[in-house]
């Protein structure tokens, strides 16, 4: 789907309890390009490559649902596809950021294209007082991997985090992170060609005030 569209733009939002558990949602938004991807979901193949409908694309968002749902310490999984805005997003409970960590890992073992960084440091950690994010990305592999025409695809595209806590954020590392009024809530907004490209960086570390 990223490939039909000129731009987009990926949300992460964590709602994060004291005690580690929380809430996530991911939405991918292409509804800068819908009236070019309508106009493609009514062809069969684009660029060679088939293009897939509705029912193969909800099928494969089931199918993520189920395996999200499966894991320990995950509930609540739910998806929604909007074909008319061009606006998907899944979402999720956790019962601490261990039952996230897992699911990365488990995307880790099935790379077989080298995309994701070999170290076994965890993918995020939150005690209560300090919130950390690492960066396993291996950036020059997927560096390498994209073409000129996918370059030009990335090029608006984004990719914004936004964290909200129980208690008030002190600092955060990444000088990309704004922290809202009332200091509960820090956005991060990188674009996806400088994260790749390893001009920007998703990695931070929060500290909160207990």
């Amino acid at each position: 789907m990223f490939t039909m569209g000129s731009c987009f733009e990926i949300i992460e939002e964590f709602n994060l309890q004291s005690d580690g558990s929380g809430s996530f949602k991911m939405t991918v938004n292409l509804s800068q390009s819908k009236t070019k991807l309508a106009s493609i979901m009514l062809l069969d193949s684009i660029n060679g490559s088939k293009v897939p409908d509705e029912k193969l694309i909800l099928s494969k968002i089931n199918q993520l649902e189920e395996v999200l749902g499966g894991y320990a310490g995950i509930s609540e999984v739910k998806s929604n596809a909007n074909f008319d805005d061009f606006i998907f997003t899944l979402s999720c409970n956790f019962q601490d950021v261990e039952a996230l960590n897992t699911i990365a890992n488990h995307i880790k073992s099935m790379d077989k294209k080298n995309l994701f960084a070999t170290d076994t440091k965890p993918h995020i950690t939150f005690d209560g007082a300090t919130f950390k994010r690492s960066q396993n990305f291996n950036l020059s592999a997927i560096n390498n991997r994209i073409n000129g025409e996918n370059r030009e695809i990335i090029k608006g595209a984004s990719l914004r985090t936004i964290l909200r806590f129980e208690n008030t954020i002190k600092s955060a590392s990444n000088p990309a992170s704004k922290i809202s009024k009332n200091k509960k809530a820090i956005m991060t907004k990188v674009g996806i060609s400088d994260l790749i490209s390893n001009k920007a960086s998703v990695e931070n570390t929060i500290t909160i005030n207990k």
